[in-house]
């Protein structure tokens, strides 16, 4: 019988699966932390510093279960997303929902030859960095680091260099970082549904153009920003949302510009009601003769 026969082995086995039994119980503590830690995806999708992603993922372990580099590239391509710098909340969602993380991480890095006035020709290596939110599909923050030198791999060996450092900063960012929302207003649909009768949707009075940032230009960055925008019942502008994003600044332009409008509320049967509103600007990389 098989019970008989185990306790019937020497006394050499029992002593080494004895062993065994007490390193797996000191082991499991440490196995099932790693279980419960939140998990996090890298994704690079056009490498120009290839080692980048790499270094960033190894001093990303200590506080994350990262998700296997191949399985998330699989899952990032089979999305088919058009362009992942300028995602809108419902595709970053979507696609962390379909790496299955809590957290994605997504990357654009760079070499560029840079020439100011007064100095001598270099070479900038930068990380610009999207966190994303997977439950929500939002952008937690967006972060960006160079390192400037006169060669293109001391550049490039001095931002990897500094992977640590930004890895502690997405930490910091996922595990610390809260975000609230407050109040939301209804949209006010313009179908022909009974709702929509004698309806008339906020507006400004006088629409401002939102700046195109210097760290925008510099980057060469095309991208569109939407934001959601709360108008309650005497004009001013609640709470704000970005729900398609870009970074390099563009957010924080689209919401100095829509908060600097004066707003009409939105009215109904002729009385003021406060509602929400979508709104959608494009930006590309002025001209060589236009201002940034």
């Amino acid at each position: 019988m098989r019970y008989l026969h185990i306790t019937a082995i020497s006394l050499h086995r029992t002593i080494n699966t004895a062993f065994v039994a007490i390193a797996a119980v000191a082991i499991f503590p440490v196995f099932a932390k790693s279980q419960s830690s939140p998990r996090v995806a890298v994704i690079d999708p056009k490498p120009a510093i290839a080692d980048f992603a790499q270094s960033l993922e190894k001093n990303l372990t200590s506080r994350f279960r990262v998700i296997d580099r191949d399985t998330a590239g699989v899952a990032f391509l089979a999305a088919g997303v058009e362009n992942a710098f300028n995602l809108s909340i419902s595709e970053g969602k979507s696609l962390a929902d379909s790496i299955g993380c809590n957290y994605l991480v997504i990357v654009r890095t760079g070499l560029q030859p840079r020439q100011n006035v007064g100095r001598l020709p270099y070479v900038e290596a930068y990380a610009a960095l999207f966190l994303i939110e997977g439950r929500s599909g939002r952008l937690r923050k967006f972060l960006l680091y160079n390192v400037e030198s006169s060669e293109i791999e001391k550049a490039r060996n001095a931002l990897i260099a500094r992977a640590s450092e930004i890895a502690a900063a997405v930490s910091d960012t996922f595990l610390h970082h809260q975000t609230s929302a407050g109040p939301t207003f209804p949209y006010l649909s313009l179908s022909d549904s009974p709702e929509a009768t004698n309806l008339r949707q906020p507006a400004p009075y006088r629409r401002v153009k939102p700046d195109y940032p210097l760290t925008a230009f510099l980057y060469s960055v095309q991208a569109s920003v939407e934001i959601e925008a709360d108008i309650d019942a005497d004009g001013r502008v609640g709470n704000t949302a970005i729900v398609r994003w870009a970074g390099f600044g563009l957010e924080e332009a689209v919401e100095r510009a829509v908060r600097t409008m004066n707003w009409r509320p939105a009215y109904r049967d002729g009385k003021p009601l406060a509602a929400r509103v979508l709104l959608r600007y494009n930006f590309r990389k002025p001209a060589s003769n236009e201002e940034p």
